[in-house]
């Protein structure tokens, strides 16, 4: 691949996945994955691709939330007793994530984030569009166990976790939208370093220049920079604006992108 059409797609990845990010609470993984995808088999050939791509993806996602994490908390949208609570169920969630994630055929593994991918965007378009809010303090055990699901998730397939922990705090325990968002950001940055250690310490088959375990640091670290700009004129779009037709229209490229890695 030509280094300067690397250069650009880097940038316009990085630059939307930051976007995304800071707007939705999510870690950019559902931008990243696909790109990385296309990256890694264009260089490279061997069964764990996908695992370099969702491992890479977390290392992205670490430089990502740990600004946009940094924005929401400034704006006043994130507690962090809330997030620490999170953090009890997600990290050591995570973790197991990726270690499992090393296990699963690479096809499986993307079908399976196409899958979820769809589910979101149905219940963004369902659920979300008609959701209650108001509970700023709900109890600490189901914060918990939105930590364990979202931890989980964000180790298995290389997403922040923000695309599961948003709408089961905005939803389930109706939390307002802003600090649901915001107290995502702020976990996913945490999620994401415990799932990056776990790829770290593995080792794959595919051999490329700059990788610590399955992280490509190179690509990880160009990605998350591309994002930094974008992720500060999402933040203040978000905090500022009404958010329902935004979420419509992200549903509906969270299905396409879902069936796009099903088919």
């Amino acid at each position: 691949m030509n280094l300067l059409l690397t250069l650009i797609a880097t940038f316009l990845i990085g630059s939307i996945a930051g976007f995304v990010a800071g707007f939705f609470g999510v870690g950019g993984g559902v931008i990243y994955v696909p790109g990385l995808l296309f990256y890694f088999k264009s260089i490279t050939h061997g069964s764990d691709i996908t695992q370099l791509a969702t491992a890479t993806s977390l290392g992205a996602i670490f430089i990502t939330s740990s600004y946009g994490s940094y924005l929401h908390r400034k704006k006043g949208e994130a507690d962090l007793k809330q997030v620490l609570y999170i953090l009890i169920g997600g990290i050591p969630a995570a973790y197991i994530g990726a270690k499992i994630a090393v296990l699963i055929p690479g096809e499986s593994l993307k079908r399976f984030f196409g899958i979820l991918e769809i589910i979101v965007a149905i219940l963004y378009v369902t659920i979300l569009s008609q959701r209650r809010e108001g509970n700023r303090n709900p109890k600490a055990v189901f914060l918990t166990i939105t930590g364990v699901l979202a931890g989980f998730l964000s180790g298995l397939f290389g997403i922040g976790g923000g695309i599961i922990a948003v709408p089961a705090m905005n939803v389930l325990l109706r939390m307002p939208i802003k600090r649901s968002v915001g107290n995502s950001s702020n976990m996913i940055f945490f999620n994401s370093m415990a799932g990056i250690a776990s790829y770290m310490l593995s080792s794959p088959s595919a051999s490329l220049q700059g990788n610590m375990g399955y992280v490509n640091l190179p690509a990880a670290i160009l990605l998350g920079l591309s994002s930094i700009f974008a992720v500060k004129i999402s933040v203040s779009l978000f905090i500022s604006s009404e958010t329902k037709s935004l979420k419509i229209i992200y549903a509906f490229f969270l299905a396409i992108i879902g069936l796009k890695l099903t088919l």
